[in-house]
């Protein structure tokens, strides 16, 4: 497993959580963005204990962040978030 990798997974999974907290016209209580910022807070958790997230996730379970972010953030000012987590995708990718 590339160390690399799993740094720069952990990066991308705090800035993409700062990113969201720091966005005042988004309710943090939206279902939606809840398994979103949940999913990114077990990926940050596994990647900065040097533990792949694919590897950590009970069976028959996969991460959907990608496919419920291209849905939820669609303004101009989500386009950031939206570029973090195609990178975050990149790097998880590697790992499978």
């Amino acid at each position: 497993m590339d160390l690399q990798t799993l740094k720069n997974i952990s990066k991308l999974s705090k800035d993409a959580l700062e990113y969201i907290h720091l966005q005042q016209d988004v309710s943090l209580n939206d279902p939606t963005l809840i398994s979103i910022i949940s999913q990114l807070e077990f990926i940050y958790k596994c990647s900065t204990s040097m533990k792949n997230p694919f590897k950590e996730l009970p069976k028959d379970i996969s991460f959907t962040y990608g496919i419920i972010s291209s849905r939820a953030f669609a303004s101009p000012k989500e386009l950031k978030i939206k570029e973090i987590l195609n990178q975050l995708d990149t790097e998880m990718n590697k790992l499978l």
